[in-house]
C-alpha cells in the first residue's frame, strides 16, 4: 500500500510517500487505476507534565591527598579511569598492577612504584584524571 504523507521536522514540513512492503503486489509506483491520497497531519495532543525524577545520590568525595601520608601513585597519561584493581587496605608489592586508564580506546596499566598498604583512592572510576595527577596512595 502507497501512501503519501507529510512530516513535520524541526519546524520544516516535509511530503513524503511511504510504501508498505508487507505485501510486494503492490509497488511503489502508481499504476493508472490505483487511487492515492493525501493523509492530513493529525494534531498532537499536550504534552501531560512529567513528574521529576529524584535527585541522584551523590557518591562519596574522594580522600584528599593532603590528609593521607605516603607515596602518590600518579596516572601516567590524561584519560579515563576505568578501575581500580584494589581497595583501601589491601597490601600491594611493588610494581603490582592497581588501576587502569584509558585514552584514545588505549587502556594503560598503572602499577605502584613501591610496595605497602593501599591507604586512600583519589579518584572516582568514569572521571578524567590528567597526566601525573596522584589516583591513589600506598604506604
Amino acid at each position: 500500500m502507497v501512501r503519501n504523507l507529510k512530516i513535520t521536522v524541526d519546524g520544516r514540513a516535509y511530503s513524503v510517500t511511504v510504501e508498505d512492503t508487507a505485501n510486494p503486489a503492490e509497488t511503489l509506483y502508481p499504476t493508472p487505476n490505483m487511487r492515492t491520497e493525501v493523509i492530513e497531519p493529525a494534531i498532537a495532543e499536550p504534552a501531560k507534565p512529567v513528574a521529576a525524577a529524584p535527585a541522584p545520590v551523590a557518591a562519596p568525595a574522594p580522600v584528599a591527598a593532603a590528609a593521607v601520608e605516603g607515596t602518590e601513585v600518579s596516572s601516567p597519561m590524561t584519560g579515563v579511569l576505568i578501575e581500580y584493581t584494589v581497595k583501601v587496605g589491601d597490601k600491594v608489592s611493588a610494581n603490582q598492577q592497581v588501576a587502569t586508564v584509558e585514552a584514545m580506546k588505549m587502556k594503560t596499566v598503572v602499577a605502584t612504584p613501591t610496595a605497602g598498604k593501599v591507604l586512600a583512592l583519589l579518584g572516582e572510576t568514569g572521571s578524567t584524571v590528567d597526566s601525573g595527577q596522584a589516583i591513589l596512595i600506598v604506604g
